[in-house]
């Protein structure tokens, strides 16, 4: 058994006409696994449940068959432990732990959308369990054949099975899980205020709904405040405050009145470049840690798009994730990045172990010694009051990062922005085709750097065609065979080749 949230069992989820069937899909399948729905493909929007299911089935499964192997992993926990093992030459024992598992519940498959060589793995994984007749239960945020590049083959290995939805919950449902969650947390709060709450957050998800419990109990307890419906319309209202902030993605100064500026100042700034020359610095820009490359650029500038491309598995994150160390810990420089690829919890731990120069999959296997632990302690102090700052949001689409990143550099005064990656990124409106909406994505971006004047580093694929060539070198025209047009180096101001 691997990783099993306790929380979410059968007993614990209530079930609705909006879960019903993808509930008792579950339970089929519990009843006997592998004979019933193989693979069971459940997907759903943020916060509705499919985790819960996803765990609740290893946990019965566990308690009707005590002798069966159960892995509960993300898609992103098994991408990092494939790297890994082929970083440091462990494939064969990767491929004995996944291939003998006889339940297997994968959740967020979203994530390896893009990744050839975990989808590769993947692939060899899922037909090596299916053939040996075990059971696979997989997690998604959006049906099968609207994720973006997912190979065909794992696209029909899907399909194989039973694809169920779970949808957002109607009032009814809503008001008995808002109830549950009362219970189960010991919350004084009455079934009024349980129907209010239901009937005013049509729109919230399940994780949403608990959130603005705990908010409520812990506001109520820490204030000595009476829980009642005052107590939640201020909360509520006050939760409407910030959502419309957040939604202000375009005021009046941005638009309707540009601003001018006289050549005199800005004249001034660049004569300013002459003094930094005079002080024997010769980078202008944020720099990246990397001298050969700050030698080159003279620094991340203020207003570019850089785009760092490569392959899956060439270090595009890590790359970044070092320039955004060096530029927040050694120049001290706040970093916003935006993560469509990894959590911040992985990011974190990344980050974490990059600092204390330690293989992070020692952890994993329980293999750090007490000097490791001390490195890790030290580069936990070094990086606890770092200004990086992490948005993990999944499918975000290029209006939310501007909306996101005016805010971060209001509150915090960020002056780089690192975006994981590119081909993740959606646009709000809809186009005719992907090469479309990476354009206007690409120039939006290019607008955002330019508005709040500072470097923004996106990462991106590149095409497969390296990978014919006998050096494994990209160049620029693979990005374009990527996107089908030339936007995105068009919009970049300097593309580096991984």
């Amino acid at each position: 058994m691997s990783n099993l949230i306790n929380k979410f069992t059968f007993d614990r989820f209530v079930v609705g006409p909006c879960n019903q069937f993808a509930h008792a899909a579950a339970v089929a399948v519990v009843e006997q696994p592998t004979k019933n729905y193989n693979p069971l493909f459940i997907y759903a929007d943020v916060g509705l449940g499919k985790t819960h299911l996803l765990n609740a089935i290893g946990f019965h499964v566990l308690s009707l068959h005590k002798d069966m192997n159960v892995v509960y992993v993300s898609a992103e926990e098994f991408m990092n432990e494939l790297f890994n093992s082929i970083r440091y030459d462990r494939m064969p024992k990767f491929r004995e732990k996944y291939r003998n598992i006889d339940c297997l519940l994968i959740d967020d498959i979203q994530f390896m959308a893009g990744k050839e060589r975990t989808q590769e793995e993947f692939f060899y994984t899922f037909n090596a369990l299916h053939d040996s007749g075990k059971q696979i239960v997989i997690a998604c945020d959006k049906c099968p054949k609207d994720i973006h590049y997912l190979q065909d083959r794992l696209l029909s290995r899907f399909q194989w099975g039973l694809i169920v939805d779970i949808n957002p919950p109607e009032i009814e449902t809503r008001i008995a899980i808002i109830k549950k969650k009362i219970r189960e947390n010991n919350f004084p709060i009455s079934d009024n205020i349980a129907h209010y709450i239901a009937s005013h957050k049509e729109d919230a998800n399940i994780n949403e709904m608990e959130g603005f419990l705990i908010q409520i109990n812990a506001c109520a307890s820490l204030t000595g405040r009476e829980i009642n419906l005052d107590l939640v319309e201020e909360l509520e209202q006050r939760q409407m405050l910030e959502v419309n902030k957040m939604k202000d993605i375009d005021p009046p100064s941005y638009k309707t009145h540009p601003s001018f500026f006289p050549i005199k100042d800005i004249i001034d700034e660049i004569k300013s470049i002459e003094n930094i020359q005079r002080s024997g610095k010769c980078i202008t820009g944020i720099p990246t840690g990397f001298d050969r490359l700050d030698n080159l650029t003279l620094g991340l500038q203020r207003g570019n798009l850089i785009v760092v491309a490569g392959r899956p598995v060439m270090g595009k994150t890590a790359f970044a994730l070092a320039i955004a160390r060096n530029a927040a810990l050694d120049a001290g420089i706040p970093v916003a990045l935006f993560s469509m690829e990894s959590s911040k919890e992985m990011l974190g731990k990344r980050l974490l172990f990059m600092e204390a120069k330690i293989d992070s999959n020692e952890m994993n296997t329980g293999t750090l010694s007490d000097t490791d632990c001390l490195s890790l302690r030290k580069a936990a102090n070094r990086l606890s009051e770092v200004p990086i700052f992490i948005n993990d949001s999944a499918g975000i689409s290029a209006q939310e990062i501007k909306v996101g990143s005016r805010k971060i550099q209001s509150d915090h005064n960020v002056g780089l922005i690192i975006i994981d990656y590119l081909q993740l990124m959606r646009s709000d409106r809809s186009h005719e085709t992907r090469d479309q909406e990476i354009s206007e994505i690409c120039r939006s971006l290019k607008d955002l750097a330019k508005e709040l004047n500072l470097p923004i580093v996106v990462l991106s694929q590149v095409s497969r065609r390296p990978e014919f060539r006998d050096n494994h070198r990209p160049c620029l025209r693979d990005l374009s065979s990527l996107s089908g047009s030339n936007s995105i180096e068009a919009e970049a101001d300097v593309v580096l080749l991984i």
